[in-house]
């Protein structure tokens, strides 16, 4: 899974394409071709910040948090629809909850209602009515050896109508646990177990009680 930075990045080189090249998505943004390669060229040097990455979404007209959502994993058929219509058409937005909020998915009726949330994300991601976002606290789901990698303050999003098969990365809550907890789903043994990405923190069974909130879908970075 792409890290939310490399979503960014990626974004920014297609608008860059489109644009007829470096050069004049330079001019675009009122920069030179040597500071834009700094966050956008082969070796960037700096990520693209959340202030550069609005003023980008801004000059190449684009929604406010267009650049943070990965629109090449769109299955075929939306991304030739997305061709044909505008992308807000492909768009929705979840709640951003708190993991007090996703320790009780279950007992929610229907879908979020406004009041619900702290702000609402907007995503391309397919994903059910009853998807939620939530914002990572912590660094056990860092990985330091690369992607995948969840670093603090990245949202997530979750689809509590997907299945949850090892490998997975899940939202889980267990031991009648008011919050939940973000790990990996890994089986060994014939035991499923929630693994960190980050080596720093143990791995642990999956207790019998344990219930899946939802599976992440896609990270996108803190708005």
């Amino acid at each position: 899974m792409p890290t939310a930075a490399d979503i960014r990045l990626r974004n920014l080189r297609s608008l860059i394409e489109k644009a007829g090249g470096p050069s004049d998505a330079a001019k675009k943004l009122d920069m030179d071709a040597s500071q834009l390669s700094q966050i956008a060229g082969r070796h960037p040097t700096r990520n693209i910040g959340t202030a550069m990455a609005r003023r980008i979404e801004k000059v190449f007209h684009k929604a406010e948090g267009w650049l943070d959502v990965s629109h090449s994993q769109l299955p075929l058929q939306q991304r030739a629809e997305r061709n044909v219509h505008p992308a807000r058409d492909l768009q929705r937005e979840v709640p951003l909850i708190s993991w007090v909020q996703a320790g009780a998915w279950d007992n929610l009726v229907d879908t979020f209602q406004p009041g619900d949330a702290e702000r609402w994300i907007a995503t391309y991601a397919s994903v059910s009515n009853h998807a939620f976002a939530l914002r990572i606290i912590g660094d056990s789901m860092t990985n330091p050896h690369g992607a995948p990698s969840f670093p603090e303050g990245t949202v997530i999003i979750v689809d509590p109508e997907r299945a949850a098969q090892p490998g997975k990365f899940v939202v889980v809550r267990q031991n009648s646990d008011t919050e939940c907890t973000f790990k990996q789903l890994v089986r060994d043994g014939g035991q499923h177990y929630l693994k960190p990405l980050n080596p720093r923190y143990p791995v642990f069974e999956m207790l019998p009680d344990a219930v899946v909130a939802g599976v992440v879908v896609q990270a996108v970075m803190d708005l």
